[in-house]
């Protein structure tokens, strides 16, 4: 029997059974593969991707393949739902290297967890079967180890250079120059980025929204409404869409949203239902409240009857699956969603269920000084960025102070375990627990970068607690990181644009003067 008998995952669980000798993530697969020297055979799977289970049938449960791996390797298999953060880090890794990421996802590793090779599972040709790939993987990290250590030491530099971010002033120019890239790249025929035609980028689309609120040029403003609401209705028309159980599926394989898989997670649902309830707060138009309606569908049948949502359900050749795990993150931004369509509707199912939501992680998840991700796996950066963030959301619907206060704890202990004190910004995990050499992701990915929500919180708890000068310095800190991925990548900086959006836009009014970064350049 494997490590896997004993973890919270259903998609581990699955696989306790499998001849391969499996460890989840932990520092005990780590340990063994420094101690033993051997190599570290990684696979990111998840629960609702197809893929994920086919490698089932060809790799895990072929006894050949399960006793090289037992014999030459330290065998970890991740849930990336349960650790996004790990997933980001090795999607990327593997991205950079080979120019391939997706799922399920092997990287094969040293014994120092730096990646060094992999790629995405297909089903492997006759020419070369799975083994054969593991065989000239042990021989390339047996016989050119050296090249191997000097190989991955190179590439987590490529990686942090390709992922750094240059500080910059703030221009308050950033959200209209950012907004006219996306028109100049979206098809206005099916209403899709030019630029990436299989998500949604509901961040992005958000600052589009408010932007229209903003806007000063008149053709420019049309423009926008025209997008935003070209791109919510072919979405809500199309097959991306499940008009019989609500809410949308992950991801359309064509510009049209025709071509998908039964594959829904609830963060992308949420963050879908966020958009949808701003839109048609702004543009008041009847379909957008009829979509926002259906998403009552999914939210209800993927509620645990102990209070929270489940993660996610696929349909795979006919086989339903449901992830039942409750993680805090995923259900901080259905609180965020459900009081953003509340505020759209007043519809009371939306608030009753996001206090119920925020009730049960209060009391369950945030435990004196840290906030757990799980009933047993600590919070990472995205549990308190977005969990501070949606409780502010509900205070400002109920003035209930328990909700401010909590806030305040929350983002107060993230910005004491995860504030990277040498460079600004967020590390993902606290950095004494860190496994590996820790990189911020201020791009959306597709879900919300979490370092612009603790911002935001920042913006919202100054303006209740002026007294606490300490969130000026952070607030100046990120503003400048904030504005340099917004200024490098605006199509994948949704979330960083939300977060200037409110500094530029909405700056904090103190009794002698006004709290706003966006006319100063820093040093």
């Amino acid at each position: 029997m494997n490590k896997l008998s004993n973890t919270d995952s259903e998609f581990l669980k699955l696989h306790k059974d499998d001849p391969i000798d499996w460890y989840p993530w932990s520092k005990e697969s780590l340990n063994r593969a420094k101690s033993e020297d051997k190599p570290i055979f990684l696979v990111s799977c998840s629960l609702w991707c197809q893929e994920c289970h086919e490698i089932t049938d060809e790799v895990f449960s072929d006894p050949q393949i399960a006793d090289f791996l037992n014999k030459n390797f330290v065998s970890v298999l991740l849930d990336r739902d349960e650790h996004p953060e790990v997933d980001r880090r090795y999607q990327e890794s593997i991205s950079v290297i080979m120019k391939d990421s997706g799922w399920p996802l092997i990287a094969f590793l040293t014994p120092d967890a730096r990646a060094f090779y992999g790629f995405v599972y297909r089903k492997t040709n006759e020419e070369i079967g799975f083994k054969d790939i593991l065989e000239r993987v042990l021989g390339m990290f047996k016989e050119a180890r050296e090249k191997i250590e000097e190989l991955s030491k190179n590439n987590e530099e490529l990686i942090q250079k390709h992922f750094h971010t240059e500080p910059m002033g703030i221009d308050n120019n950033i959200i209209h120059f950012s907004v006219m890239e996306v028109l100049e790249n979206w098809d206005d025929v099916s209403g899709s980025l030019a630029l990436d035609q299989k998500f949604y980028f509901p961040s992005l689309f958000e600052v589009m929204v408010n932007q229209y609120v903003n806007e000063k040029e008149t053709d420019t403003k049309e423009e926008i409404k025209k997008a935003v609401l070209l791109v919510l209705r072919s979405m809500a028309k199309g097959k991306i869409h499940d008009k019989e159980e609500g809410g949308f599926y992950r991801c359309s394989a064509d510009e049209a949203w025709q071509c998908v898989r039964e594959e829904k997670t609830t963060a992308d649902n949420a963050e879908l239902l966020r958009l949808y309830s701003r839109a048609f707060r702004t543009f008041v138009v009847s379909d957008l409240k009829d979509t926002i309606n259906q998403f009552k569908k999914y939210f209800s049948a993927n509620e645990s009857e102990e209070g929270g949502f489940y993660t996610s359900n696929a349909k795979i050749k006919g086989k339903k699956f449901v992830d039942r795990s409750i993680y805090t993150d995923v259900n901080s931004l259905v609180i965020e969603a459900f009081c953003e369509s509340y505020l759209a509707t007043s519809d009371k199912y939306f608030l009753e269920s996001a206090v119920k939501t925020a009730n049960m992680l209060l009391d369950n998840r945030l435990q004196n000084a840290h906030l757990m991700r799980s009933k047993t796996k600590p919070g990472i950066l995205s549990d308190y960025a977005y969990f501070g963030y949606s409780l502010l959301r509900l205070f400002e619907i109920t003035k209930e102070e328990r909700y401010l206060e909590s806030s305040k704890k929350v983002i107060d202990i993230a910005l004491n375990r995860f504030w990277n004190r040498g460079k600004g910004g967020f590390f993902e995990v606290e950095s004494e627990s860190g496994l590996y050499d820790q990189i911020e992701y201020l791009l959306d990915m597709p879900l919300s970068a979490p370092g612009p929500y603790i911002f935001m919180s920042m913006m919202e708890l100054l303006r209740n607690f002026p007294e606490e000068i300490k969130y000026e310095y952070f607030l100046e800190e990120y503003a400048r990181k904030l504005m340099g991925s917004a200024d490098k990548n605006p199509i994948h900086s949704g979330c960083a644009l939300r977060a200037l959006d409110v500094l530029i836009n909405h700056p904090i009014e103190k009794e002698e003067e006004v709290f706003d970064l966006k006319d100063q350049t820093f040093n």
